[in-house]
């Protein structure tokens, strides 16, 4: 233990790279599965279905599918289809394997988060609060696990993280009055990085108008020009070449993405209270040092405004905008960890309560500490979508499967089967509580149904009474059951059943 001290002392940075590097390699490993539908459904699916020549589309039976921009940028969904054509290139085809390599190199790609995130910290403040920092970033319950994901709210931080470092190094050496140290190309780099970040994801939009806002009320336009003219150039260069691949016209789908943020500002949807972003970040860094956290972060707005302005953008917009879920705060959370973790300490250690009961700070942090690593060992071995993934494995087992219906009468919303992990790309129709089942099983009377699969347990007998009367022969196979994250994660979100996927085979 003394060595394990020593080694920390002497290099601090090197210990939480390597507490970062062990946690995302145990993600990598057990962290199987998915998370969100944009994740498999957007950045694994359609990339694999592409690479092996199959029109992801023309999978679902439905008849309103069309092809047609969606408002998402080519460019994350673009460095997929490489990455899983390169792996299928080395003869690795099996679905388990494609994702534990993806899940590798979004590990690799995000410890760049934890670098950028302990220099920016050690910038604004001292190398105490890039320690705290560092470290919050490393073992964070929730940031392993969106580390090894295929998910672009997270995917577009390195970019904007490796900007921001940029920009707040010129800004100390301004304000430092170091002028023989200061570059204005800096500048159109860190836009050009930006720019990256927008391109990955383009709800960092909010992100980029922060940092430009921080620059003008520093008074530095001229830096906020040159910026401005980076993203310019970078988003000039990266959204015009897939889109003219892809429609044969640039800026395609970020003209869509524009056109329905727009048109969703006028569509009110409830989402759960948890979505409100001051709520989504109290409870996603654990009281009591979740509080401590924003109180540093408001604390500190006026003296680290570059870093505070993206943030409060996120938090704005993402209380009053309709549409909300946890993943769009992701791309502010580190910033929200660096700006909060200076805040707070610079705070204590000029507040004579702290000052007179450092034990019961102390006891706090290792509360909080505790609680994390306890939520920590289930995010980092837990199975998403397990009862999903799991069916559609099972299938993959069966090599002439045409059809398959997924039979999930007991909801409303719409939810594709995770057909990549069939491996052999088999047409589905999905019939939901919307959905005539009569109707919908008359159109596909002349197709050869194979899996029948039911989702959830809730009146299953009844529901397989009336597939039986149009396909009497189908046979119990087998069920899988969701993970207990799965089950907790679906109570809260406002499902009607616990996740449970039942397989029936039809009879030929």
């Amino acid at each position: 233990m003394r060595k394990l001290l020593h080694f920390k002392q002497q290099h601090p940075f090197t210990t939480i790279f390597l507490i970062a590097l062990f946690l995302r390699f145990i993600a990598v490993i057990f962290s199987r599965g998915f998370g969100f539908d944009s994740e498999q459904f957007i950045y694994v699916g359609v990339p694999n279905a592409w690479t092996d020549n199959v029109d992801y589309r023309l999978l679902d039976l439905r008849n309103n599918l069309s092809s047609k921009p969606e408002g998402i940028s080519l460019f994350y969904f673009t460095i997929n289809y490489c990455w899983f054509g390169f792996l299928k290139y080395l003869g690795i085809t099996s679905p388990t394997w494609l994702m534990f390599f993806s899940r590798l190199l979004h590990a690799v790609v995000s410890l760049l988060v934890v670098s950028f995130g302990y220099r920016i910290a050690d910038l604004i403040a001292d190398k105490k609060t890039a320690w705290y920092s560092a470290i919050i970033l490393s073992a964070c319950w929730f940031m392993p696990y969106v580390s090894v994901h295929n998910i672009a709210a997270f995917a577009c931080t390195p970019f904007l993280m490796y900007a921001t470092l940029i920009i707040v190094r010129q800004e100390v050496l301004r304000i430092a009055e170091f002028d023989e140290n200061l570059h204005r190309s800096s500048f159109m780099v860190a836009g050009f990085f930006l720019g990256l970040g927008f391109s990955t994801w383009y709800q960092s939009i909010l992100f980029i108008i922060g940092i430009l806002l921080a620059l003008l009320f520093l008074k530095n336009i001229k830096a906020s020009i040159i910026t401005l003219i980076g993203i310019m150039l970078s988003i000039g260069i990266i959204e015009v070449i897939p889109d003219l691949i892809v429609w044969g016209e640039p800026f395609v789908e970020m003209k869509t993405f524009f056109k329905n943020s727009t048109d969703y500002l006028f569509h009110i949807t409830k989402t759960p209270w948890i979505y409100i972003s001051i709520v989504t970040l109290i409870l996603a860094f654990i009281p009591p040092a979740s509080f401590m956290l924003l109180f540093g972060f408001f604390k500190s707005a006026k003296k680290n405004l570059i870093t505070f302005l993206p943030v409060l953008l996120f938090i704005i917009y993402y209380t009053i905008f309709p549409n909300k879920n946890e993943i769009y705060i992701l791309p502010a959370i580190p910033l929200f960890i660096i700006t909060g973790t200076a805040g707070w300490f610079s705070f204590k250690d000029t507040s004579s309560f702290w000052r007179k009961n450092k034990p019961l700070h102390k006891y706090l942090w290792l509360f909080t500490g505790i609680v994390n690593f306890i939520v920590l060992f289930f995010t980092l071995t837990t199975y998403s979508n397990k009862a999903e993934v799991k069916s559609m494995q099972y299938i993959s087992g069966f090599k002439d499967t045409d059809l398959i219906i997924i039979e999930d009468s007991n909801n409303n919303n719409y939810r594709r089967p995770a057909i990549f992990y069939a491996k052999y790309w088999p047409k589905y129709m999905v019939i939901n509580k919307n959905n005539s089942i009569d109707d919908r099983l008359v159109e596909m009377s002349d197709r050869n149904v194979d899996f029948i699969i039911f989702r959830g347990k809730e009146n299953l007998e009844k529901r397989v009474e009336v597939m039986t009367k149009h396909y009497p022969g189908i046979q119990y196979e087998t069920t899988f059951e969701p993970s207990i994250l799965d089950i907790f994660y679906k109570k809260i979100r406002g499902y009607q059943q616990n996740g449970s996927v039942i397989v029936y085979k039809c009879g030929k």
